[in-house]
């Protein structure tokens, strides 16, 4: 039997429309998290979607008597891996060049994890979804992937296993009220746990399953009269959720009830409700939604390098740009890798995806063991680099400036013996351009001094709290001394223009 002789239910555009709605929330969030901070959970309207449409899928195929484990994961396999396989070459060949060797060593240790559907598990031992170390991880949202995929091996077996002798409901009911009273009881004791197991999360999966079984079985509580007021209802939910919600509380617990809650009652609603036929279902957001799976696993990537690549949080417009650059990439993954694999490739292809993402994952535990491979020219160099730069305050100060010049405090560095032609004036963060002109300037005639003092203009007159800067001495000394050419005036002018510094200080003049 062919994958595609399983029985599926009859399309509903409105779910895509709320698919969009959760990687809105989603990609907000990590782009803006200040604008939008409960936007992470659209993660968990996600989950419901998943349980439902897969238990739909499962118990549809159970009561015709046509399901196939086979079958069933060979399209999970052609629904999944092509992206993924995608992305996470795409991540390893970019940090080949950006990322430094412990760096890339975590990228490859997550790259395993991506690949074995357990990212879940080895971020649950590292540091927390929350904290600031997360935007360095560049496939971080790969734990929500493993605990979907994880739910997919275990609950349509259970299923299966369940469907002869037991109630399906009763057993759906229960499996989701363990996981959630589990959630609860494990939330104060280990937050990091309780966000990223299973065993928290498969609650969320089962409230769409509990609404798959009342779909199937045409449950009379679908005639209810106010069955179409449960859209707006349920996204007033997601709205409530944003706005009460932040990065700092502990979640999921009692809160995540909100999203999940919310988003079944949308679904709920089914595609015959105003908000979801008019809303939800229009082109636009139903476009957004088929594209969701792509744009969530490439968004990330994209702003956690933008972050890496700028030592801090990147300017608006490049998160913005990343965003935009997330969309085009997954409407061409969506078109050009992952619906041409669902839709047209035949189940031979399924050994050739789940051997590509192997060979992805073994890339990945390869990096690993080869501690990112620190042996790469570009980290080489850098090495070389940074041990040249710890070298120059030690040996051209000691050898060469202060020696001549002991008077001048602050960063004194001189890079030949003779008399300089070049000086360099200004604050801390004028330093960096030291190293660059003194390069520039090593086979000629020129010679380059700096004299740059912490947290000092380079004007006359100019003071900070400390009152120790020499800048009046230094722009005299560039003034008056005879073989002085060039002056360059070098500082981070906007912490002096709008007084936010790094820690309390203030001009005085």
């Amino acid at each position: 039997m062919n994958a595609e002789n399983l029985v599926y239910p009859k399309y509903r555009p409105d779910i895509d429309g709320l698919r969009a709605v959760a990687i809105l929330l989603v990609v907000l969030f990590h782009a803006f998290p200040s604008l939008l901070p409960g936007g992470f959970i659209g993660v968990d309207v996600f989950f419901v979607i998943s349980g439902f449409l897969i238990s739909t899928i499962v118990i549809s195929n159970l009561e015709k008597n046509s399901f196939s484990f086979l079958d069933f994961y060979a399209r999970r396999i052609k629904r999944i891996f092509p992206a993924l396989i995608l992305v996470l070459a795409a991540c390893f060949t970019f940090g080949w060049v950006a990322l430094l060797p412990n760096e890339y060593l975590q990228l490859g240790k997550h790259m395993l994890g991506g690949a074995s559907f357990t990212s879940n598990f080895m971020l649950w031992g590292e540091s927390g979804y929350f904290d600031n170390a997360s935007e360095t991880k560049p496939l971080l949202h790969l734990w929500s992937l493993g605990v979907e995929e994880q739910f997919y091996i275990i609950w349509p077996l259970t299923l299966w296993i369940a469907y002869r002798k037991l109630n399906l409901l009763y057993v759906s009911i229960g499996v989701c009220l363990a996981s959630f009273i589990f959630n609860i009881a494990m939330l104060y004791e280990d937050s990091t746990y309780t966000f990223y197991s299973p065993q928290t999360r498969f609650w969320e999966l089962q409230i769409g399953v509990i609404l798959a079984h009342l779909f199937y079985t045409r449950s009379r509580i679908l005639n209810l009269a106010w069955r179409n007021y449960c859209a707006p209802i349920g996204l007033g939910m997601l709205v409530v959720a944003l706005l009460s919600l932040s990065r700092v509380d502990y979640f999921p617990g009692w809160w995540a009830l909100l999203p999940t809650l919310g988003g079944a009652l949308v679904i709920f609603a089914g595609s015959s409700s105003w908000v979801n036929r008019m809303i939800l279902a229009n082109r636009a957001m139903v476009w957004l939604g088929k594209i969701s799976y792509p744009l969530y696993l490439w968004h990330w990537p994209l702003l956690s390098y933008a972050y890496i690549m700028e030592s801090g949080t990147p300017q608006a417009s490049i998160r913005i740009g990343a965003v935009l650059l997330a969309v085009g990439l997954a409407w061409l993954t969506y078109a050009g890798v992952e619906r041409p694999v669902r839709t047209g490739a035949t189940n031979a292809i399924t050994p050739k995806l789940i051997f590509s993402l192997l060979l992805v994952g073994v890339l990945g535990a390869v990096g690993y063991s080869q501690d990112g491979f620190a042996n790469r020219s570009n980290v080489v160099q850098y090495a070389n680099y940074t041990a040249q730069l710890a070298s120059w305050g030690k040996d051209f100060a000691a050898k060469f400036c202060k020696q001549d010049y002991p008077s001048f405090a602050g960063y004194c560095m001189k890079a030949k013996r003779y008399d300089p032609t070049v000086i360099l004036l200004g604050d801390s963060h004028s330093n960096h351009l030291y190293p660059g002109m003194v390069a520039l300037l090593r086979d000629t005639k020129e010679n380059v001094i700096n004299l740059s003092q912490g947290g000092c203009l380079p004007f006359l007159g100019v003071n900070t709290e400390r009152n120790t800067c020499a800048s009046d001495v230094n722009l005299k000394f560039a003034v008056e001394h005879e073989s002085i050419k060039t002056v360059v005036l070098s500082a981070n002018w906007p912490i002096y223009v709008t007084g936010k510094w790094y820690f309390p200080r203030r001009i005085q003049e």
